[in-house]
């Protein structure tokens, strides 16, 4: 996965992104998630619920697919 489509993808609506160890995280464009050269940067609600930041490096999305449209 590179930038350029997953930022494709995100101005579609939002996209669940599954890791190659299996975790998984929604992110949705401007509002929980920041693409970079490198990874993405997605506040993530942890069990505690609370709002957390998490790293996922590009290089270890295995599936991006996109869940809702955009409104």
């Amino acid at each position: 996965m590179d930038r350029e489509e997953l930022i494709e993808l995100m101005k579609e609506g939002t996209v669940r992104i599954t890791m190659n160890s299996g975790d998984q995280a929604d992110l949705v464009a401007g509002e929980t998630a920041l693409v970079t050269s490198m990874a993405v940067h997605a506040l993530v609600r942890s069990d505690d619920g609370m709002l957390r930041m998490k790293v996922y490096p590009l290089v270890a999305i295995s599936v991006a697919e996109v869940l809702s449209q955009a409104k």
